[in-house]
């Protein structure tokens, strides 16, 4: 792909970004067991999705390796986020203050790791 189409690329990452903390958000926030499934599986699924596959692609335009430490501890801590909204969204009384925390610190992480390439 030309490198024009980098601008998108990163819109629709930073896209995915915003929809999966959205629905995170809503998967913590609301009360409702229905309203939370929706949150998680119709929001944050393609969110996560959209910022991984989006993530991946302007990996590959700005020519960083795949599996440089940044990228794989970004990776891995977007997939435990994601994994805690599906675990705590999955059956009733799974919503807790500490799951909530867990969810916000590892996205957070992944955020930080992918803004900052520390290492």
């Amino acid at each position: 792909m030309p490198f024009e189409l980098y601008p998108l690329v990163h819109y629709v990452q930073y896209l995915g970004i915003f929809l999966f903390a959205g629905g995170a958000i809503g998967a913590i926030a609301a009360s409702d067991l229905t309203i939370r499934q929706r949150a998680a599986y119709f929001v944050a699924a393609p969110g996560f999705m959209m910022a991984w596959g989006g993530g991946h692609i302007a990996t590959d335009y700005l020519e960083h390796e795949l599996f440089s430490p940044w990228h794989v501890a970004a990776f891995l801590c977007l997939v435990a986020s994601m994994n805690l909204v599906h675990w705590s969204v999955a059956a009733e009384g799974r919503k807790s203050p500490v799951i909530s925390v867990l969810i916000v610190a590892t996205f957070l992480g992944a955020v930080a790791l992918g803004i900052f390439k520390p290492f």
